[in-house]
């Protein structure tokens, strides 16, 4: 039994609302995601100079092979 045209309606405009919301909440995910890049990767970039200056080598080698 097919339910009548209203109620279809409502279910059509809570799934258009829940879409929305994912949406917004994908973007702000991104925009998140790029404020917060160029910190990790200047992390990153110290642990590397410090690994090639062999400063704690194993603990920074450890840390790098479970970030990338």
């Amino acid at each position: 039994m097919r339910l009548p045209w209203r109620k279809r309606l409502e279910h059509a405009e809570e799934a258009i609302r829940a879409a929305e919301e994912l949406r917004d909440r994908a973007e702000r995910q991104q925009r998140r995601a790029e404020e917060i890049a160029p910190r990790v990767d200047a992390v990153a970039t110290s642990l590397r100079r410090l690994r090639r200056d062999n400063h704690f080598g194993p603990m920074i080698d450890a840390i790098l092979r479970g970030n990338e």
